[in-house]
């Protein structure tokens, strides 16, 4: 037979002979694959296939097709999923390959956990006796398949016939063994299994799965409720609702049938598959889940009762060696107990344990290990472990572990991985009926027994002669045909066993028969083991019928090596002794020297050498650590120590080993130095073990040396304890690694408030969140202004609604920072005036986020221990001394080398150690303030309840008003405030308090996806939703098309409109939006101060009322929320100055700053600029984009000035832009006592004409010219305007408006541009023969500009807001009259000049770019 046979017999199909060539496999990729791929069973997902896109799968299917099936199955046998893929190539085989039509590989899902790392269990086959065989397969191994098109296929493997074999005369030979391996325990239903816990049961053999899908149908049969589900016979083509909107309805067809329904879930309006419409397609697993929803409550709570019962049981398991251990070592008080217990609960935690010698650290680990983490049976002899499913008599392949449940040096030989994986996951495992695989430990406790549970009197048997009878070993000579090696579990014969019991002068027990020479027990067959579980009735005979040999022959165990035992129960435990001497490599690594002998690759040559290979100390690889004297180590070792507890890894000559989950353990020396502040900080909790009471001492020493105590330690102890049998009140059942972690697992489940409140507004984890402020932020406010070398600064954010009234000192590197601004932090409390000092200000050494962690961790395993179902307050409370006392405890920090550097003032320290300090001035002087201490006499106001008001206040107020810039100014700026100025009478936690109210309203949902909508929309304005569902080809057009300013001013005004952003987003989005307006029509110049916004539609909107979200009261800081805008940092939702659109010096800059772009600029050389820190127009200079300056030396009066390259460069600009302004424009300038139309000209070379004529004459200055009016044109400017054409066209909308009142209104008049134009001397002038001036010449393109339309009764208006506007008359001489742009209030107001906004950014690429090109053109 192949030795792939057991699996063909087992999937019911043929034999398949493995030959060197095979048929050419017809493959296709990932046939039907289903649309959601979530391995979750009860859904689309239940039913996968091998991944063909997954490497190994694809590497498989590659040779499959070339016909090497062997090389096949030997990648199958290497991966992941073994069995799963082995069953693949097989049925892959016999089919010929997949295809979309007749066949393909379909398996179920059993269960699986979420999260994209974890496995899933799948259904692979049925045995002959119809049992289940569920296998382990990684989620990249597979995809959903969507089974539509095979609903009626039989595809699936089914139960086989339920015929019984005969027995023949070797049990070995048909598999007529024992039910070694029955249908597993029901994963689904067992609360113990992390698997199946995490996702839904699946029944899709039930009928009714067809019609609401497996997951549903499971869910009503965990409730009870499947038998009364009834199906409504009735066939409906069409139908009416009767009574739609009143209970029941009623469903009626045409002919006159009808059906009453009592009511109707929502989402549950289905429709065809196929077809498209307001519905949900009909599918089975559509409609499962939507019925689902209704029950999952009721599961959920079914799911919670069970739990309950397991933490129960958990619970009197632990609460017993409590007390067990209570009665073998002194506790003087019960709480220390609790706390040491819950430090063994806490997973992947550390405990310090300090106290000076002699106070029994080690022995009270020892005996805590011996109870909670007992490894009894641990055995280092070479075991071995099935690599696939295996039946008695069958010889298979096998998994070896060279040195049993120890770590071998051949595990760090990356070529032994998956030998190591299968190590770390058998190692704590105990023997289960139903499992596929063997235990580790090789006896249970029930060897400590001498006489059996049913009251057999026992026989003595040595641990090595257990081994013997239980365990197989390989088979010799292994199969070199197919360079296997092979165990095989073999059948006990009646004579070995009536030889075992003859040694005892003992008879074979009755229940033991022979049939053809062989032991049965109760009909089923004994085998040994060979690493399939096939010995596990045998182990169980062996353990009824034979003990531990070391308990010796006496009843009284006088003669037992007690010592030997209580050694192998502590094989879970990892001890490092830690010395200043020793190095990390002494304490966490031994090095194995091995011989080997290797060909020189070069040479060719056999050469032999020696390897040094590490492997790691059991204080590495075991669950349960103990760091002995810890305070004793270097730097170097406490960086090795923090990387092993920190993150379960640690690293040696190239070499990562990694641990299991662990609780470890350090005793220190409270006297001696401290460590360092990171090593200290990873340290989750401390217990201070001080000498004990007389009580407790004459009790310990009555429990060692009082009659019949033998001196007896405290391990001894609890051994005997073990040695009873189950119904005598003496004995204990101690505890297995496995089981601790099941626990770990229960607790780590626990809630932190109780069932049915929400857990982001109150529970212990914001108790948590509020105590953690007194240790992770200075009492310590931060000023507004500080004092720097002899003069002052004021901090630019100081004011801001956000920047928070405390110092910050977490990320100071300023050693002096606290000295030297010793006022901020006693504004809380001083020496000097002590009344009201509260007492956080004491602490001096900040704490991260880690204690926190280490809370989270304690409270749940002191909430669990008090058999509570969540974590209350006063679990916080009770746990945080133990969390926290050692992190503000000695250690070596700064500038310390010796460790003894403290996280609290000393003159605030008046207690014996920090826990107490926490304890006793922290947590009741100050937060419960049920003593009299630094903050005057106790009261029943404790800061915990002030602070659960103060957040219910703040919560209530954000609910509930209608603008957040409301809070913002009520609450959290007033809370800065007194923070800052009346510290006495408010704590720092308020002001956290009101921000976090902010931050978990930033966190929902809604919030975020507005915040996102409205950074979308400023990617993409020609988005009118901002969603990111948006089709990918219409977002890329859209990222792609050109934008005006007019659609970036509509979403920013609505973003300044929308009172339900906070004012740092609104800020964040505003400054945003500018940019983008910025890119297209440049900054703000600083001396444009009115008006405060050029567009409407930009800011907050004019209500005419004081009443609504933009109004307060004048009983507020800021009554209205102008007054708030204008009081904070950032971009201003109430403000929108003109831009200077890069014409900071020209005849545009001239509009919008009413003139003032006259200023000088600096002067350079002799005589020139003194101030450089202030010249007049640098914000101007620095704002023009497009524009050359020459300086010329004025010649002798007549004469005229060579200049071969300023005029040059006027005649290549407008001759380039001739062809975008050819409708004419106006010459601009002063106009009896107005700036307006001085004159229309008809192009730009008129223009140019024009210039130049007047600047050669301003330079000649000519006999007969009016030299004061040219030298006060040029002064001023010699400016135009002229219409402008679009680069490449306007943009949709761009004239379009939205008023105030949600109207929309069009600008009346032409969608062009305007082209600013301006000659004038910047520097100097002609007035002197030799000197220099300076001349610019500025261009500048724009927007076109608007105002509102009037009539013969003035402005157009509804309510006094303008709702019709109009392009501004080109040729008017209003249009260029600057004080309607930039003048007083008044002015603006008499005409509301605005702009329009329809410049693109186009327009502006296309439009700077030739200009510059102009401008650098090569001069002849």
């Amino acid at each position: 037979m192949s030795e792939y046979d057991d699996i063909d017999a087992l999937t019911g199909g043929k034999v398949i002979e493995s030959t060197p060539s095979q048929p050419k496999m017809d493959a296709l990729d990932r046939i039907k694959p289903a649309k959601e791929q979530k391995f979750q069973g009860g859904n689309s997902a239940s039913k996968i296939s091998a991944d063909p896109k997954n490497g190994t799968v694809s590497l498989i299917i590659e040779y499959l097709e070339n016909g090497d099936v062997e090389l096949a199955k030997s990648i199958a046998w290497t991966s992941k999923a073994p069995e799963f893929l082995d069953d693949f190539i097989t049925e892959y085989v016999k089919n010929g390959g997949q295809d979309d039509k007749n066949w393909m590989y379909v398996r179920r899902i059993h269960a699986g956990a979420k999260g994209k790392n974890s496995p899933v269990t799948v259904e692979l086959s049925y045995d002959a006796d119809g049992d289940l065989n569920v296998v382990s397969v990684p989620k990249n191994m597979i995809y959903a398949v969507d089974m539509r098109s095979w609903k009626n296929s039989n595809l699936l493997p089914k139960p086989s016939g339920s015929s019984t074999p005969s027995i023949p005369s070797n049990p070995a030979e048909s598999g007529d063994g024992p039910d070694l391996n029955p249908p597993p325990v029901n994963e689904v239903s067992n609360p113990s299994n992390p698997i199946a816990d995490a996702v839904a049961p699946v029944d899709d053999a039930d009928p009714l799965a067809e019609l609401i899908g497996g997951q549903m149908v499971a869910g009503l049969k965990q409730l009870g409720l499947r038998n009364g589900v009834k199906v409504a016979d009735i066939d409906m083509t069409d139908f009416k609702v009767i009574s739609g909107t009143v209970k029941p309805f009623k469903i009626i067809s045409p002919s006159g049938e009808e059906m009453q329904i009592g009511s109707v879930i929502g989402r549950s309006n289905f429709g065809p598959g196929k077809q498209n419409g307001s519905f949900i397609p009909f599918s089975s697993e559509n409609m499962g889940e939507i019925l689902y929803q209704q029950i999952i409550s009721e599961l959920e709570e079914s799911q919670s009762e069970s739990n309950v019962s397991i933490m129960v049981e958990q619970l009197r398991n632990v609460r017993k060696h409590m007390d067990s251990l209570s009665k073998v070592f002194g506790f003087d008080d019960p709480k220390q107990l609790e706390a040491f217990f819950c430090a063994w609960l806490m997973k992947d935690s550390t405990c310090r344990l300090s106290g000076i010698p002699g106070t029994g650290k080690t022995t009270v680990i020892n005996s805590a290990a011996t109870l909670l983490a007992n490894s009894y049976g641990f055995n280092v002899a070479p075991r071995y472990l099935a690599k696939k499913n295996s039946a008695g008599g069958t010889p298979h392949e096998y998994f070896v572990f060279p040195t049993g449940m120890t770590y071998a040096v051949d595990y760090s030989d990356k070529n032994q991985e998956p030998t190591r994986r299968e190590w770390e996951d058998w190692r704590f495992t105990e023997w289960t009926l139903g499992s596929r695989k063997s235990g580790a430990y090789l006896y249970d406790f029930r060897f400590l027994q001498r006489k059996s549970d049913n009251g057999y009197a026992k026989h003595p048997m040595t641990p090595e002669a257990f081994a013997e009878m239980l365990l197989s070993k390989p088979d010799v000579p292994y199969h070199s045909d197919e360079n296997t090696f092979t165990i095989t579990a073999n059948a006990v014969t009646y004579t070995t066993l009536s030889a075992l019991f003859a040694e005892y002068g003992a008879s074979i027990p009755s229940d033991i028969s022979n049939k053809n020479g062989f032991a049965y027990i109760l009909g089923t067959p004994l085998f040994t083991d060979a690493g399939g579980n096939e010995g596990f009735a045998f182990r169980n005979f062996l353990l009824e019928h034979f003990y531990d040999a070391r308990l010796g022959s006496k009843r009284d165990n006088s003669d037992a090596k007690l010592d030997l035992i209580s050694a192998e129960m502590l094989h879970e435990c990892g001890i490092a002794k830690i010395d200043y001497d020793k190095r990390a490599e002494e304490i966490l690594y031994g090095v194995e020297i091995r011989q080997i002998t290797e060909e020189n690759p070069l040479t060719r040559q056999t050469v032999a050498s020696y390897s040094f290979d590490p492997t790691p100390r059991p204080v590495v690889t075991q669950p349960v650590k103990f760091f002995n004297e810890a305070n004793r180590s270097g730097s170097g070792v406490e960086d090795a120590i923090l990387g092993l507890i920190a993150e379960k890894t640690v690293e040696y000559r190239g070499q990562t080993f990694t641990s299991p989950s662990f609780v470890a353990w350090m005793d220190t020396n409270p006297h001696q130095k401290g460590n360092d502040l990171a090593f200290v900080d990873r340290i989750d909790m401390e217990l201070l073990f001080g000498t004990l009471s007389l009580g407790g001492r004459f009790n310990t020493l009555l429990s060692r040396y009082a009659t019949g105590s033998r001196g007896s330690t405290p391990e001894i102890q609890l051994i005997k304890r073990m040695l009873p049998n189950a119904g005598d009140e003496r004995f204990i059942a101690p505890m297995r690694f496995g089981d601790l972690s099941k626990v770990w697992r229960t607790i780590g489940d626990l809630p932190f408030n109780s069932s049915g409140t929400g857990e982001d507004e109150e529970g212990a984890l914001l108790d948590i969140s509020l105590l953690s402020v007194l240790f992770t932020q200075r009492w310590m406010i931060q000023g507004i202004e500080t004092e720097i070398y002899g003069g002052n600064h004021t901090f630019k954010d100081g004011n801001d609604v956000f920047a928070s009234p405390l110092a910050d000192i977490s990320t100071t590197t300023n050693s002096q920072f606290e000295s030297v601004h010793a006022d901020w932090w006693k504004e809380f409390g001083s020496p000097d005036a002590t009344a009201n000092t509260q007492a956080p200000v004491l602490i001096t050494r900040m704490l991260g986020f880690r204690f926190s962690n280490s809370l989270i961790k304690m409270t749940r395993a002191m909430a669990f221990l008090r058999g509570k179902d969540y974590v209350t307050r006063q679990e916080v409370l009770d746990a945080l001394p133990y969390c926290l006392g050692h992190r503000l405890g000695p250690a070596r920090e700064g500038e310390d080398p010796k460790g003894r550097d403290i996280g609290i003032m000393r003159e605030g320290f008046p207690v014996a150690n920090e826990q107490d300090f926490v304890r006793e001035i922290i947590l009741n002087g100050y937060v419960l303030r049920n003593t009299p201490s630094l903050m005057g006499d106790a009261t029943n106001n404790s800061l915990m309840d002030l602070w659960d008001s103060f957040i219910r206040n703040c919560r209530s107020y954000l609910e509930s008003t209608d603008a957040y810039w409301k809070y913002e100014t009520d609450v959290l700026l007033s809370i800065k405030g007194s923070v800052r100025n009346n510290s006495s009478t408010i704590t720092p936690v308020h002001w956290s308090i009101a921000t976090m109210i902010v931050e978990n309203q930033k966190r929902k949902t809604s919030y975020k996806d507005k915040l996102s909508r409205y950074q979308e929309r400023l990617q993409r304005p020609a988005s009118k939703e901002g969603t990111k569902q948006t089709d990918e080809e219409v977002q890329r057009q859209q990222l792609m098309s050109d934008v005006s300013i007019s659609q970036y001013i509509k979403i920013r005004g609505e973003i300044s409109s929308d009172t339900l952003l906070f004012s740092d987003d609104k800020a964040e989005l505003l400054g945003l939006a500018d940019s983008k307006i910025s890119a297209i029509s440049g900054n703000v110049l600083k001396a444009t101060l009115r008006p405060k916004s050029c567009n409407f539609m930009a800011i907050v909107p004019e209500t005419g009322t004081e009443i609504g979200p933009y109004f307060l009261g004048s009983g507020s800081l800021y009554s209205s929320f102008d007054t708030f805008s204008d009081a904070i940092g950032g971009a201003k939702a109430n403000e929108f100055k003109w831009r200077s659109y890069g014409d900071g010096m020209g005849a545009w800059g001239r509009m919008i700053t009413n003139g003032q772009n006259l200023k000088p600029i600096a002067k350079l050389g002799d005589k020139g600029t003194s101030d450089f820190f202030d010249v007049a127009g640098a914000d101007f200079d620095a704002n023009q984009q497009l524009g050359f300056t020459h300086q010329f030396i004025i010649p002798l009066q007549g004469e005229s000035v060579t200049d071969n390259t300023f005029s040059a460069q006027i005649e290549n600009v407008l001759a380039t832009l001739s062809g975008n302004a050819s409708n004419g424009g106006v010459i601009i300038g002063d106009k009896k006592g107005k700036y307006g139309v001085i004159s229309t000209i008809a192009s730009l070379e008129e223009y140019q004409d024009q210039a130049l004529v007047l600047l050669n004459e301003w330079l000649s200055r000519p006999t007969g010219s009016d030299n004061s009016v040219n030298r006060a044109t040029l002064k001023s400017g010699f400016n135009a305007c002229f219409r402008a054409n679009h680069a490449l066209g306007g943009v949709e909308g761009s004239m379009e408006l939205t008023l105030p009142n949600g109207q929309t209104t069009t600008v009346k008049g032409d969608d062009d541009l305007r082209l600013w134009l301006s000659l004038r001397c910047i520097q100097g002038d002609n007035s002197r023969e030799g000197s220099a001036a300076t001349v610019g010449f500025f261009i500048g393109i724009t927007s076109a500009c608007m105002r509102p339309t009037r009539n013969v009764a003035g402005m157009i208006t509804d309510n006094g807001m303008p709702t019709e506007w109009e392009v501004l008359p080109f040729e008017d001489d209003d249009t260029y009259n600057m004080t309607y742009y930039s003048g007083t209030k008044d002015q603006w107001n008499e005409f509301m000049y605005q702009d329009i906004g329809n410049m693109t950014m186009k327009d502006y690429r296309v439009y700077v770019k030739k200009t510059l090109k102009a401008i650098n053109l090569p001069l002849n």
